[in-house]
């Protein structure tokens, strides 16, 4: 008897655990509070106990050419915009195709596209074509899709992330106007407000140094997003 009850617990102990786990697995967007994501003042650091999928690949990925390339490097700058007025988006293809590529708030009625305007899908597989960029931020309840920004050459939107229903980071990169330095930004979008505040990295980089791995983010991200 006391050995079945010791097997029946252990049993117990592993259902809950397999429980729990799957529901962390499932949950892959780490919600952080409205509240906690208010009260930057200049200089401050993006604060996240749980760093995103999107940002956490993008920190690894050119810390291999700029070790100083760290989030607590990326400071804010003390000024908050507000896009509240947005025209339509330029770019018509259906969300669904590009379903893969696409960050999805955590309740799914939002999302950020940043492939479909410059990208096409070539037997399922993302291939880039347009050299200006489309950032589009759809709301699946209205059936809208708006134009957050249009990137030309030498700005690029390079990964998205959302914070929660209301919150989302977007990752850039531009370069100079001479083109011999390139820079980067988080811009932290809050949609209760429709406002946005953006982080730059401290120091410039020279344009060289992004040339250091043969494939690009761009390419490394969506090959990870495609295995999804």
């Amino acid at each position: 008897m006391h050995r079945k009850r010791i097997l029946l617990l252990a049993i117990v102990i592993i259902c809950v655990t397999a429980c729990n786990n799957r529901d962390k697995s499932a949950d892959a967007v780490p919600v952080i509070s409205e509240k906690k994501l208010d009260g930057y003042k200049e200089n401050d650091t993006l604060s996240l106990e749980d760093v995103p999928d999107g940002l956490k690949q993008w920190l690894t990925y050119y810390q291999r050419s700029d070790q100083q390339f760290t989030l607590g490097n990326f400071r804010y700058s003390g000024v908050s915009l507000h896009f509240d007025q947005l025209p339509d988006a330029t770019a018509k293809e259906d969300s669904a195709v590009f379903a893969r590529y696409i960050r999805f708030s955590p309740d799914r009625n939002r999302y950020i596209d940043l492939f479909s305007y410059d990208h096409f899908l070539d037997n399922g597989v993302l291939v880039g074509g347009d050299a200006d960029q489309e950032v589009i931020l759809g709301d699946k309840a209205n059936g809208t899709r708006k134009q957050l920004m249009f990137n030309t050459p030498g700005r690029q939107a390079e990964w998205a992330d959302w914070l929660n229903t209301n919150s989302f980071l977007i990752g850039l990169t531009s370069t100079s106007e001479d083109g011999k330095r390139w820079g980067a930004q988080i811009l932290l979008f809050r949609i209760k407000d429709s406002s946005y505040s953006n982080f730059d990295l401290t120091h410039t980089m020279a344009i060289d140094s992004m040339s250091f791995s043969p494939k690009t983010f761009s390419e490394v991200y969506t090959e990870k997003l495609q295995q999804k």
